[in-house]
């Protein structure tokens, strides 16, 4: 998650700071510590024969909310925005009648809802609003993700095509020439 921002001093400590290449900007960034890891290591536990995109085939089957299931992503602890070295994964709500589809629907839901904590906790800090959220890399080829970000955090989202990855965003950025 990055985020253009003025340096705050009180934060120092909570985000990484950073100068952009453009004049006068600045901005912050943060992540969560398992994220997609979490659904690899589910299925590296459950069903290591199938590939991601079956995952994303069974999330689609299961109703929106997952039937009751929800999912904290603390496969690692956690450093924002809760900074609590005692939080561990888990499902919570889990019932007889849950299946895999609602099971892998829950992981992905709880690490967008994880990445959309981040994104208020640094949001809390912020006079400007929000429209569009831009979003690139591997997630991007994938509509199902797509749809929970924009469901999730209610806003629009816009993809942008960088090449072969982060080096192409700083050659791009500058002339504003990357292709949406």
């Amino acid at each position: 998650m990055i985020y253009e921002t003025d340096k705050n001093l009180t934060e120092l400590g909570k985000y990484h700071h950073f100068n952009s290449i453009i004049s006068n900007v600045n901005y912050k960034m943060d992540v969560t510590l398992a994220a997609e890891y979490s659904l690899e290591c589910f299925k590296r536990i459950v069903a290591p024969e199938e590939s991601f995109e079956t995952f994303t085939e069974l999330a689609e089957q299961s109703p929106v909310g997952s039937r009751g299931i929800n999912f904290l992503p603390y496969l690692f602890e956690e450093r924002n925005p809760y900074f609590d070295p005692t939080l561990s994964e888990s499902l919570i709500g889990l019932r007889a009648y849950h299946n895999r589809d609602d099971i892998v629907r829950s992981i992905m839901k709880g690490i967008v809802f994880s990445l959309k904590n981040v994104y208020e906790n640094m949001d809390d800090k912020q006079s400007k609003s929000i429209e569009t959220f831009r979003i690139t890399g591997g997630i991007t080829k994938n509509p199902f993700w797509l749809q929970l970000f924009a469901d999730v955090f209610q806003i629009e989202i816009e993809v942008l095509n960088f090449g072969k990855g982060p080096p192409s965003i700083w050659c791009n950025v500058p002339c504003n020439s990357w292709e949406k």
